[in-house]
């Protein structure tokens, strides 16, 4: 976790190498030949960033779990411009705080 020590980071990162867990739940797409001599045009070459031969990315999803592992936020969305208002987020966290 090269990236965890030089940020110093006090908590964990997930990587998931080749989106391997990410395909296992469906939160994964290929992207399409045509797509794929855009991204090499501009330098973009994924399986690089996946450390396998793969095309796939991950579909833009957050999660929420609590300390028994249990999730209790879960939002995906196909669209890489949309993401998950923090509002939202931070709603989720405080509700599993004040439950403590």
């Amino acid at each position: 976790m090269e990236l965890h020590r030089e940020l110093s980071l006090s908590f964990d990162i997930l990587f998931d190498k080749g989106n391997s867990f990410a395909s296992s739940i469906g939160l994964t797409f290929t992207v399409s030949p045509q797509v794929r001599d855009v991204y090499k045009g501009a330098g973009l070459f994924i399986p690089l960033y996946n450390g396998e031969e793969s095309w796939k990315l991950p579909v833009t999803a957050t999660f929420v779990v609590d300390i028994s592992g249990r999730v209790v936020l879960a939002w995906k969305e196909t669209d890489h411009t949309r993401r998950l208002e923090p509002e939202k987020i931070l709603e989720t966290l405080q509700c599993l705080v004040s439950i403590d």
